[in-house]
Order: structure tokens, then sequence, then C-alpha cells
């Protein structure tokens, strides 16, 4: 004997297979999210600016690290700084890293820094970053037509994007420059920058 629901049953039904169909499709999309969505992320530490000698330019050297926080190892590539304010949107060009760069302090001559090839980010990260595990290195970029008092004014926007092993876009947190009235550090005088 088949049993005839009525319209109320049905209704009630119709609700669980719906809220099935539902639930299946959430937890599906919300798989492939997570499989999709970035493995690599990454904070900015610190900021050197300096004028380029003879040009309106200024290099930019940025400490950063790179974490994996997902199931498999992830390499690192094409790394890309965007400078923004209310006034000043840019994106400065990517340079290599010198064998060594030995950076003074501008108003007493002192040494503030030294740091080589080998500590480029891009360097470190030519090899897969295990599950867990963070990396940290320098970049340097080249700005044209823009001062260093441009670029460390107050509330300048930081931020670096690269790829995951996936293609999977990564962007830093916006760094923010705290208003110095220029730029902190000058190259050492007649040292030949190796970025050309």
């Amino acid at each position: 004997m088949i049993r005839r629901y009525s319209g109320k049953e049905l209704s009630i039904w119709l609700i669980f297979i719906l809220v099935g169909i539902l639930s299946v499709s959430y937890v599906t999309w919300h798989g492939e999210a997570k499989k999709n969505e970035g493995c690599l992320t990454g904070q900015i530490e610190n900021t050197i600016v300096g004028p380029r000698k003879g040009t309106r330019n200024s290099d930019i050297f940025v400490e950063m690290w790179v974490s994996n926080r997902c199931q498999m190892p992830s390499t690192t590539d094409i790394f890309t700084l965007s400078i923004d304010s209310g006034t000043l949107s840019i994106k400065p060009e990517q340079a290599l890293i010198p064998i060594g760069l030995t950076l003074f302090n501008p108003t007493t001559g002192t040494r503030i820094l030294q740091f080589h090839a080998f500590e480029a980010l891009y360097k470190k990260t030519e090899q897969p970053i295990n599950t867990g595990a963070k990396v940290d290195g320098w970049l340097a970029f080249e700005a044209r037509d823009v001062t260093p008092d441009q670029i460390l004014a107050k509330n300048v926007r930081y931020t670096i994007s690269f790829f995951d092993t996936a293609n999977n876009v990564c962007t830093t947190r916006p760094y923010l420059q705290s208003g110095a009235r220029r730029y902190r550090y000058a190259f050492v005088p007649g040292h030949v920058s190796g970025f050309r």
C-alpha cells in the first residue's frame, strides 16, 4: 500500500531536501575556495629609502618575511611593490640586490646596516617554503621620478604582492610610513649599487 503525504508533510520533506542540497553546495564551494586560497602570507618589517645619485629616482629596500600556512610546500615568484597615499600611487621596478651593500647614517656617517645578495628574498624562496616555515630577506626596488621625501611622507602605504606555487596572488598587510621628513640612510660615497 502506497502512503500519500499531506501538503504539510510534503513541504517539510522539500525543506529537508533543499537544506541538504545547500549544505552539500556550501561544503563543495568552501573546499574549492580553500584549495585556491593563497598558501603564503607575508609582512613588511622595515623600509630603507635613499636617493639614486644623479637622478630624481629613489632606491627602496624592503625587509620582509614570507610564511607558509598551508599543507604543502610552496615557492614565491614575481614580487611587486605598491606605494600609495592620497596623492601618490606608484609601482617601483624590482631591482637586484647588490653583491654587498653598506648603508650609512647621512648625518653622523656611522654604519647603519650591511647586507648581501644571498640575503635577497627572491633567492631564499627559490626553494619551496615548507609548511609552517618562515623565510625573511631583502628586496630592492627603484622608483623613477620620485624623491625619498615623497615616499617617506606620513601614512604612505607600502604593500608587496607575490605569487605562490599555484599562481595565487598573496599580498602583505599595508606598512605605513611614520612620516620621516627625509631619507634615513645614504649609500657609501662612490658605491656602485649594481642595479643597472
